[in-house]
């Protein structure tokens, strides 16, 4: 979330369509993990496995940061 260098593909998709992602992902021995939900609320939520809220701290180079 804060650092660079990561080249995994994030994509979303409907939950019914679960089985047949991670069905695809087996053909071509790709790892497929499901990391989140998409809400119609607005900003970002990160939560925990046990869904407790965990604070965001972005500690990496922010290239568009003004001082």
């Amino acid at each position: 979330l804060a650092g660079g260098d990561d080249y995994e593909l994030c994509f979303t998709a409907p939950q019914a369509n679960r089985a047949a992602i991670l069905e695809a992902g087996k053909k071509v021995d790709v790892a497929v993990t499901r990391v989140g939900t998409v809400e119609s609320a607005n900003g970002l939520r990160l939560v925990d496995s046990k869904g407790l809220p965990l604070e965001m701290r972005s500690t990496s180079f922010d290239h568009f940061l003004t001082t």
